[in-house]
C-alpha cells in the first residue's frame, strides 16, 4: 500500500498509463482484424461476428472503440491513405541526391506500404465506385495521392530535361495504370517468385515510366 500522497498519485498514474496502453492495444488489435475481415468478407458483407471472431474480443470491447463494423473499416482505410500521403515526399531538384534516386525512393516507400498492408491495398486497387459517397471519397483520396506521386515525377523529369514535355493528364493516367497493375500483380498477389525485391520493382516502374520501351528517341519520327 502507498504510504504517502505522492506514492498514491504515482500508483494512480501508473494505473492510468496501463489502462491507456491496453486501450491502444485493443484499438490496434481491432484494426488488424478489420483488415483481415475486409479482405476475406468484403466491405458490405462483413458482419460484427466476423470481426469479433477475428479479433477474439467481446462485443462490449469492440463498441468501446467503434460504433459499428463499417466505422472500423472507414478508420482503417483513412489511416492507410494518411500513411500514403506521409510516404510521398516532394522531389527536391536542388538536392545533392539525384531526382531519379528520390523518385525511386518514393515509389519504393509506396510499394513497401502496400506490401505491409496488402489487404487494404487490395481493396483500393480492386474497388469499383458505387453509390456510397463516403466510401468513394476514401478511394478518390488514395488515387489522388498516387497521382501526386506521378505528377511529381513528371515535373522533376521535365525540369531536369530528362523527359520531353507532353500532355500531363494523359501521362499521369497511363503511368498510374502501370503502377496499379504492378502493385496488383507483384504486391497484392504476392508473386514472390517473379519479384526479387521491392527495390527492383520500384526501379523497373521508374525506368518504364521515364524511358518507355523504345531504344531510340527518334522511333516515331524515323
Amino acid at each position: 500500500m502507498p504510504h504517502t500522497k505522492a506514492e498514491a498519485a504515482d500508483s494512480a498514474d501508473g494505473r492510468v498509463l496501463r489502462a491507456q496502453a491496453l486501450r491502444e492495444q485493443r484499438y490496434q488489435q481491432i484494426l488488424v482484424a478489420a483488415a483481415h475481415v475486409l479482405s476475406s468478407r468484403g466491405y458490405w458483407d462483413a458482419t460484427l461476428k466476423d470481426l469479433l471472431d477475428e479479433a477474439d474480443i467481446a462485443r462490449g470491447t469492440f463498441y468501446a472503440h467503434f460504433p459499428g463494423v463499417r466505422a472500423a473499416f472507414d478508420t482503417l482505410l483513412e489511416q492507410f491513405v494518411d500513411e500514403l500521403a506521409a510516404t510521398i515526399q516532394r522531389v527536391d531538384v536542388g538536392s545533392d541526391i539525384a531526382p531519379g534516386i528520390q523518385l525511386r525512393a518514393n515509389i519504393e516507400r509506396v510499394v513497401n506500404l502496400c506490401a505491409e498492408n496488402a489487404a487494404v491495398a487490395s481493396f483500393f486497387l480492386n474497388y469499383h465506385p458505387g453509390e456510397n459517397e463516403e466510401l468513394n471519397a476514401h478511394v478518390e483520396r488514395f488515387y489522388a495521392r498516387l497521382r501526386s506521386l506521378v505528377n511529381s515525377s513528371l515535373t522533376s523529369g521535365e525540369t531536369m530535361g530528362l523527359i520531353r514535355p507532353g500532355d500531363r493528364e494523359f501521362r499521369i493516367t497511363f503511368i498510374l495504370g502501370i503502377i496499379k497493375e504492378a502493385l496488383s500483380t507483384y504486391i497484392v498477389a504476392d508473386d514472390a517468385a517473379r519479384l526479387a525485391s521491392h527495390t527492383e520493382l520500384a526501379t523497373q516502374l521508374l525506368d518504364f515510366a521515364l524511358q518507355g520501351l523504345s531504344a531510340s528517341a527518334d522511333l516515331l519520327t524515323s
